[in-house]
């Protein structure tokens, strides 16, 4: 027998004359025992990657807000133009570039600023008709339908 397996074995045995005899339940203080012996202690919190304050680029920005890059790109288009002087219809976002092919890059708080900016409240969403199956718009909203169809 090697050295290694002796002090499991007598472990065993002293959980099988603590248990009288029950195999199962020696088998599983056994187990117990034995994996928080070897239990690792929890590593450090991950550091972050980048600290808060740092400009995010546009791929990053798009994955904070939800969007895809080419849906974000069409906000920073619109961003120049209104910068221009030129009338955009839609919402604009604050964004740096040193230059014009220089990388766009974004604070989080200009991120955070542009969702509370553009947030719609619940009580002030109407409800959007649905067609039902005659043709007939529904005015009841789908969250208040029970489910039974026409």
């Amino acid at each position: 027998m090697t050295d290694e397996i002796k002090p499991t074995l007598d472990l065993f045995t002293r959980f099988r004359e603590a248990t009288g005899g029950d195999g199962l339940a020696t088998a599983f203080l056994t187990l117990a025992h034995l994996m928080l012996e070897h239990q690792e202690e929890p590593a450090e919190p991950p550091i972050p990657k980048s600290p808060p304050n740092r400009l995010l680029s546009l791929k990053e920005a798009a994955d904070y807000l939800g969007y895809t890059v080419n849906g974000l790109r069409k906000l920073v288009d619109r961003a120049r133009a209104s910068h221009r002087g030129k009338y955009t219809e839609g919402p604009t976002i604050q964004l740096f570039q040193s230059t014009n092919h220089a990388p766009i890059r974004f604070k989080r708080e200009w991120l955070d600023e542009f969702v509370k900016d553009h947030r719609i409240e619940a009580k002030h969403i109407k409800p959007v008709p649905t067609v039902r199956k005659r043709g007939r718009p529904s005015t009841i909203p789908p969250s208040h339908r029970d489910g039974f169809s026409d």
